[in-house]
């Protein structure tokens, strides 16, 4: 029986990283179908914002800049789809940093857009009078 270290230089690296990229092929593209039909709706929701003026109240702002930074959090799917297209899906650090970066920052903004929503909807359920 082999000892983990004679596996470890036996363990091919190349020939894992094609089996992992052909596994990993269709849920990107279910990933990046459904990803296409939430900025479809996020960008809904920002026309609908910016078109009606009945929409234009700081409740509709609100969920606007949300829906806008869902757009930009969605956008990491068709990164990730790059990326396992062109064979490479481990990269170094800085690449990764550079490439995430604006998904990254959607996600954040996308969270506290949900709170300062959710505080927003808590205020006016609690004391409709204001």
């Amino acid at each position: 029986m082999e000892n983990q270290t004679e596996l470890y230089r036996s363990y091919n690296a190349e020939e894992s990283q094609h089996i992992l990229v052909n596994f990993m092929i269709p849920a990107v593209i279910l990933l990046n179908v459904v990803a296409i039909f939430g900025i479809f709706g996020n960008l809904n929701i920002i026309y609908a914002t910016i078109v009606r003026r009945s929409f234009r109240r700081h409740f509709h702002f609100l969920l606007a800049v949300a829906s806008l930074a869902d757009c930009m959090h969605l956008c990491s799917a068709f990164i990730l789809a790059f990326f396992i297209v062109t064979n490479k899906p481990f990269i170094s650090l800085q690449t990764c940093l550079i490439a995430q970066f604006i998904p990254l920052i959607g996600s954040l903004v996308g969270n506290e857009s949900i709170l300062i929503i959710a505080v927003d909807r808590l205020i006016c359920v609690a004391s409709p009078q204001l």
